[in-house]
């Protein structure tokens, strides 16, 4: 069910009950199994929104820690002297990144053949799709 119709439901039946006595009671008989199964709707929204919040914030916390572990070695190494180790510099890191985001249409973190084919036609590495 829609979440806006299941909302717009329970304020029907809210406003129902404000009515007389004999309103009250057909209410009760009919619709209360619905709005328990509404009720029971809506949880299971809810439940399922927090859950894909979390999963989210979890990747998003882990990607972050990544990241600072990563800026964390290379500040180590920089700082004793151990920079001729490092393949590429922060500025270059900063540029590739910066290239691999643009390519990254979906952001999925990856790169697919769809995304490439019209960079490497448009470098000339590709002469056709095929």
């Amino acid at each position: 069910m829609n979440f806006t119709i299941l909302r717009s439901y329970l304020k029907k039946i809210k406003k129902r009950k404000n009515g007389s006595h004999q309103q009250l009671n057909c209410v009760k008989k009919v619709s209360l199994p619905i709005t328990l199964t509404v009720h029971l709707e809506l949880e299971k929204l809810r439940a399922k929104q927090a859950m894909e919040e979390r999963r989210k914030a979890k990747k998003d916390y882990q990607n972050n820690l990544m990241n600072l572990t990563d800026k964390m070695n290379r500040k180590w190494l920089c700082k004793h002297g151990k920079a001729d180790k490092l393949s590429f510099s922060d500025n270059q890191i900063r540029q590739l990144k910066n290239c691999f985001d643009s390519l990254d249409d979906d952001h999925t973190s990856s790169i697919g053949v769809a995304e490439l084919q019209e960079p490497l036609i448009g470098l000339g590495f590709a002469d056709t799709v095929s």
